[in-house]
């Protein structure tokens, strides 16, 4: 992921919230592929896939090894995705617990 520098040379974190499942799903509508299409690719119901793609079901390592497979982006980089929205998600919870 690149890094934002700002005026001051130092970097500017930003906290956007963005599962996943978002960036498959952009990639899915870039290529025109649709969930129903592309769920029988890689064996999975497409309910599931859907949840996936709405944020509300975790990437797991198997999935990403599917995607690997299919997209040709590592499972590395998608299994990447998902920890870091985990660390995220977890930061803004115990900053909120700590505030």
């Amino acid at each position: 992921m690149d890094k934002v520098i700002g005026y001051d040379g130092k970097e500017i974190k930003l906290h956007i919230l963005t599962p996943p499942g978002e960036l498959l799903k952009e990639e899915l509508a870039e290529r025109k592929i649709t969930q129903t299409e592309f769920a029988g690719r890689i064996g999975m119901r497409q309910s599931h896939l859907n949840e996936i793609l709405q944020g509300k079901r975790k990437m797991s390592a198997q999935m990403a090894l599917k995607l690997e497979k299919e997209l040709g982006a590592s499972a590395e980089f998608w299994m990447g995705l998902q920890t870091r929205y985990d660390l995220e998600v977890a930061r803004q919870k115990n900053h909120e617990a700590y505030a």
